[in-house]
Order: structure tokens, then sequence, then C-alpha cells
């Protein structure tokens, strides 16, 4: 049976204009997930902003970020994440000619508020990123670990717990509460060992330790660092550790501050991400 004019079957728009794919583009730079709003759509939106976060927590927990082929090949697929979630939405507003299909949430207070939400999530996601993705970038910004890590080169840290430290480690680690910075030590000491210092050598529960990675620079080393080269026997608690810098005339660690707990402990050291010798880029820390 033929259909009438009257009856054929036409497209339902929502009255609204198309979407201008340059207004496409200009919102996906400020927000990708409001430009697929933009262009009618609400899934793409929501994917395309979870999936980095899926793809930096798995690269974490499974541990495939700790090499550095993992830990490149995660970043090229946030990239490309990224690079397609910019493009997309001016494609999708290229190739649409009618009316947006809903006007539900085609709203400039909508587009602020989802706005807001986004980027608020996204700050929260970044604040407690070593918890949630098991892994945490660190600049190392001094000499005081000379020549295990270089002035200004970029780390990769473990941020999982459920593992125990062993002597040789490289820590990052606070200085209690009260001074939440993060710093990075090797640590020499575990709970109950005894600790003392002799020619800057480490003497643990009276065994020296093998430290082929120390570094002693005499110069511009102060009187205070030539005495700290010794000192006499301590035994550490049940929860405290004992940390050096492998640069021992230029690094203000335990020696100065004392035993750090255990609960202090953030992450471990896992290899150099970058660095201005790019021969040192991949270089396992652990």
């Amino acid at each position: 049976m033929s259909i009438g004019a009257a009856d054929r079957a036409v497209p339902v728009t929502s009255g609204l204009p198309p979407a201008k794919p340059w207004l496409a583009f200009v919102i996906a730079l400020i927000s990708a997930p409001v430009a697929f709003l933009y262009v009618g759509r609400l899934r793409h939106a929501i994917l395309l902003f979870l999936l980095p976060f899926v793809v930096l927590s798995l690269a974490g927990w499974t541990g495939a970020v700790f090499s550095a082929r993992g830990f490149f090949l995660m970043l090229a697929l946030v990239l490309g994440i990224f690079l397609v979630s910019l493009f997309w939405p001016f494609l999708i507003a290229r190739r649409r000619k009618v009316g947006l299909r809903t006007a539900v949430y085609h709203r400039i207070w909508i587009y602020l508020l989802s706005y807001v939400v986004f980027t608020a999530t996204t700050w929260f996601v970044m604040q407690h990123r070593a918890q949630l993705f098991g892994w945490e970038p660190f600049r190392v910004p001094s000499g005081s670990m000379l020549h295990t890590i270089e002035v200004g080169e970029f780390i990769l840290a473990d941020a999982r717990s459920g593992r125990s430290p062993t002597i040789g480690d490289l820590l990052i680690y606070a200085h209690g509460a009260e001074n939440p910075a993060p710093f990075i030590k090797r640590i020499v000491g575990l709970p109950r060992d005894r600790i003392a210092f002799r020619d800057c050598k480490v003497i643990r529960n009276g065994v020296a330790l093998s430290e082929p990675y120390v570094l002693i620079d005499s110069e511009d080393a102060s009187p205070d660092a030539q005495r700290m080269c010794n000192f006499a026997e301590l035994t550490l608690g049940q929860d405290e550790i004992f940390l050096l810098g492998d640069n021992r005339l230029h690094s203000a660690d335990s020696r100065a501050y004392g035993p750090s707990r255990l609960s202090d402990i953030k992450a471990r050291a896992r290899f150099i991400w970058f660095s201005r010798d790019l021969h040192r880029v991949g270089q396992r820390l652990d």
C-alpha cells in the first residue's frame, strides 16, 4: 500500500539550529565533554570524559605503567583520546545539517553547570591521583640524590600500598604531618635496626652496607655535613626507618631530622621518565 504525501515520515528535530562546527571546536578546546553536549552526544561526553581516567588507573593497578614502554604507551593512549575528543565534536557538527535531536540539555545554564561538574571532578581526581591511579610523577629539584638522580629529572613512583620497604629502596616520603612536602631518599634502616655512621659509611646491625651508588663530594660541604659522617649507634623504633641521600655531604635526611615513620612513606621510585640527558630516560631506580 502506498503512503500518501500527508502520511510520509519526516525527521523530528527540536527546532534548534544546527550546531556550528567552529563553535564545537572552540568549546572542545575549553571542555571536550561540553562540546559533545553541544552537538547532542551525551553518552559520548560521559564516555570520553571517563575513559582517560580508566586508562590511567588500569595502567597503574596492573603495573603496566612501571616500565618505560608501558608508561609511554599509556601517554600515547591518553593523548589519542584527547585528540579524538578535540576533533570529533567538530566532525559531528559538520555532518549534521538538521537541528539537534533533543533540547533537554541544550541550555546555556546546563552547559555551564556541566563545565563546573567536569572541571571539579577532574580537580578532585588529580588531587587524589596517587590513591586512585596507584602511581605519581615527581620532579627532583635538588642534588641530594646525585648521581642516581640528576637535578631536574622526572621520576615515576609506585604509590600502591601493600609492599613493605626493603633496604636500598628509593622512597618518596614526608617529614610528618607538619611538613607534607615530598622528599626522596634511600632507606638504609628498617624498624628495630641498629644504625651507625662511620667515615660516611652506614653500619647496619654491626655490618657495613655495600653502597656503590654513594657520592662523597666534599666540595662546598659545610662543617656540619662533615661531622654528619660519624655518629654513634642508635636503635630504631618498631615503626621507624632511617633514610639518607646518596650525595651524603649534600643531603638533609634522617641524620638531621631523625628517623621517619613507616606511615610517612608515600611511594617508591621506579624509573626516570624524563631527563635532559635522553640516555637516562627509562633508567631503573628499583
